[in-house]
This record gives C-alpha cells, structure tokens and sequence, in this order.
C-alpha cells in the first residue's frame, strides 16, 4: 500500500508505460498489462511534468500556478493521483 508523500519524495513515470500527449488530454497505455488511460485537465499535466523525476512539492507547485486551487487541496489533489497512479503500477514514488 502506498504511503503518504513527503514534499521531497520524486515522482516519476515508469519507463514501460507509453503515451501520447495532446493539447488537453493524455492518452497511456500500459505495455505490461495492455491497459490504456485517458487523462484530461490536471491530470494530464500532472502526467506531462512527471515525464522527467520531480518532487512532491515541485509538482503541487507546478499545478497551482496553472490552476487555481488552495495549496491544501492541490497537495491533497495531487497525492490522491499519484497514489492512484502508483497503484495502477503508471508512477513511480521513490523517498528521498
């Protein structure tokens, strides 16, 4: 089970999981389990910045300056889908 995120934890996509980006959506498929995910709004932005490790807080701050969102419901947002994602086996979280 995943654990909470802490601001410097990094968050990256896993290699193995394809994708292409348009203007407002994301569109993924996961070569190991041949599912394939259709992200839109924040959380296809969210998939763009993980493209390259980031951290927690860099991603929440990303997000908050293109959406306006409170930073406690951006970190709260945000943890929710990389939790999620993580889950799914898209995301990797690793503890700094």
């Amino acid at each position: 089970m995943p654990q909470a995120l802490h601001s410097d934890d990094l968050i990256a996509r896993r290699p193995d999981v394809v994708g292409a980006d348009t203007a407002d959506e994301a569109l993924l498929m996961d070569i190991e389990s041949s599912y394939f995910y259709q992200l839109n709004g924040p959380a296809s932005r969210i998939w763009t910045l993980v493209e390259q490790p980031i951290t927690f807080e860099a991603l929440c701050d990303a997000i908050r300056k293109q959406f306006a969102v409170s930073p406690d419901q951006c970190r709260a947002d945000v943890a929710e889908f990389v939790t999620d994602m993580q889950g799914r086996g898209l995301i990797n979280v690793t503890r700094a």
